[in-house]
């Protein structure tokens, strides 16, 4: 699953990049022929499709962040980039991969200026705070989301995979995928917070 969202991603921003960036127009076709190459045949037709039109759907949607609670602090709001995502609180796997999530914002925060709302929908917010105290140990604020504001005022897509996405100064969509698990996706958002003009 994680593995197609790559391939639909670059599609998506392949066109785009080529009138933006000429300079790296190369580099984008070489990056999306070589995974069209190493993952795109055990990927099916029919599937790859759906996950086309998604992406195509939700390129430059505008994103409803709503402001809601934080476990500590706030999130200063950057006006060039926002990587948003939405994690069920609730689910116990879901909720470790915040350690991931954790050193994903130390490393891109170091070069790059990005804010980073991380939304978790999550029913009893003690159960975060312990589990943050005894094993997470984040260092970001995070947005407990109790009534699931941010996935039903986006009306977001069912699939978790596409609950991540990076916008730009207007909160319109520029990349929709988590990185975390996937290394050429995560290099894929990297590249374009370095390189994309915004309009």
């Amino acid at each position: 699953m994680q593995k197609n969202i790559v391939i639909m991603q670059l599609w998506s921003k392949l066109r785009q990049w080529r009138i933006r960036i000429p300079h790296i127009s190369n580099f984008c076709i070489m990056f999306f022929f070589i995974s069209i190459v190493t993952i795109g045949y055990n990927c099916n037709k029919s599937t790859n499709a759906k996950y086309e039109n998604i992406v195509k759907n939700w390129n430059g949607r505008q994103i409803i962040l709503p402001e809601l609670k934080t476990n500590y602090g706030n999130i200063v709001s950057n006006d060039r980039f926002k990587l948003v995502t939405r994690i069920n609180g609730d689910c116990y796997p879901c909720l470790v991969q915040l350690k991931n999530w954790s050193a994903f914002v130390n490393d891109v925060s170091k070069e790059h200026k990005v804010s980073f709302y991380i939304y978790v929908y999550i029913s009893d917010t003690i159960i975060y705070n312990d589990l943050n105290r005894k094993e997470l140990h984040l260092n970001y604020p995070v947005l407990f989301d109790q009534n699931d504001q941010f996935r039903k005022l986006n009306n977001l897509h069912k699939n978790e995979i596409f609950h991540t996405m990076l916008l730009d100064h207007s909160n319109n969509v520029i990349l929709i995928g988590n990185p975390i698990n996937n290394i050429k996706l995560r290099e894929l958002y990297v590249q374009t917070i370095k390189t994309y003009k915004h309009d």
